[in-house]
């Protein structure tokens, strides 16, 4: 994945100049495919593997689910969901819900390490809500709002993916005040929305406080916030995105410090990717809060 990403973040020439796609593939788009094809690869392997120790008795994952479901289709049904389905299916999954998460979490921690005075407010708490005799877990959030709030502002400041994937104009239409045409690719500038100053106080300070209210209660609407894109084509992992991070950030602060080594200060400028914003490498000094 991380190769993919790096070969795509320069571009393919026939993507600009349509008359080159005529011409023989060059080094790194013949790479590209070579790792596109064993990406599809190990989708049919882990598939294969499932189909082969399949029981209907004992599903034991999304995989194990798809196939229950194309097994109980009506034989002239199973066209809507395909072997074919099922792997992309699951390489989609792996591919968005894998780097997203962690990049994310990445984030997490290089703006607690920038930032201590804001990880000990969000320790105090934890501490003071839940202690230490257990972890954080998904029902603890709604008494948890800093640390909420805190999850907020890094997916404000740094998204996995700035610019959501290309869609398609359906009609003609009009957006503010441009003409767009019908089957016009279309790219929402998620990066632009969570940064613009009509609706974001100083949007280059990291504030977790914005996304509070004034009891204190987390803002559960909030106007140019999309770090999950919008409409029919939303990020299909949102819900459960949002109880991974939540709970393995909070679980994060809840045990451990994260902080600068000595005489280093956070570089929180991002490491721009194909699609996403990665953080640049860094060295953390991590101490156990026990």
């Amino acid at each position: 994945m991380n190769e993919l990403n790096e070969i795509m973040s320069g571009g393919f020439a026939p993507d600009y100049i349509s008359a080159l796609k005529y011409f023989p593939r060059t080094t790194s788009q013949k790479r590209f495919m070579e790792l596109s094809d064993e990406f599809i690869k190990r989708g049919r392997e882990e598939y294969q593997h499932h189909k082969d120790t399949f029981t209907r008795n004992d599903i034991r994952d999304l995989c194990d689910d798809l196939i229950l479901a194309h097994q109980d289709m009506p034989e002239e049904e199973r066209d809507i969901l395909t072997e074919t389905h099922i792997v992309q299916t699951l390489i989609d999954i792996f591919g968005a819900g894998t780097d997203t998460t962690s990049v994310t979490l990445l984030w997490t921690i290089k703006f607690m390490m920038a930032h201590p005075e804001i990880q000990k407010k969000g320790q105090e708490e934890i501490d003071n809500v839940i202690g230490q005799d257990r972890l954080v877990n998904f029902h603890d959030k709604q008494n948890l709002p800093y640390c909420d709030a805190i999850l907020h502002e890094v997916m404000r400041h740094r998204l996995p993916a700035p610019i959501a994937l290309p869609h398609c104009a359906t009609i003609d239409t009009t957006v503010g005040g441009y003409d767009v045409p019908k089957d016009t690719m279309v790219m929402f500038n998620l990066y632009g929305l969570h940064h613009d100053p009509a609706y974001w106080t100083d949007p280059e300070k990291f504030d977790p406080t914005r996304f509070l209210d004034e009891h204190g209660s987390i803002r559960t609407k909030m106007p140019s916030f999309l770090p999950f894109s919008a409409g029919r084509r939303v990020c299909v992992g949102e819900s459960i995105a949002k109880i991974d991070l939540f709970v393995l950030f909070a679980c994060f602060l809840q045990r451990y410090s994260w902080n600068e080594p000595p005489g280093e200060v956070t570089d929180v400028e991002p490491k721009i990717s194909a699609i996403g914003m990665d953080t640049k490498p860094f060295r953390v000094v991590i101490k156990n809060r026990l």
